[in-house]
């Protein structure tokens, strides 16, 4: 199993990248998903990803995701 292996590159306010995600489970064949993905930072507030990925049965898959810190104080 091979889940998700990305190259990025970081600019100031985006990150640009391509990626590749695998796997194989019991007898079934290797089932594989390339992407593209960029991500725009948004200090602060977090950063929000698109993923683009070719899933098998040659459709394209949209997904979006948010990733945020939020710290408590003292």
């Amino acid at each position: 199993m091979l889940n998700r292996a990305k190259l990025e590159r970081d600019y100031r306010r985006f990150k640009f990248g391509v990626g590749y995600a695998g796997y194989q489970f019991a007898q079934t064949g290797w089932q594989h998903k390339p992407f593209l993905t960029t991500t725009f930072k948004a200090g602060g507030l977090g950063s929000l990803e698109l993923w683009i990925q070719r899933i098998p049965g040659n459709t394209l898959n949209f997904q979006l995701r948010y990733a945020g810190l939020f710290r408590q104080g003292k």
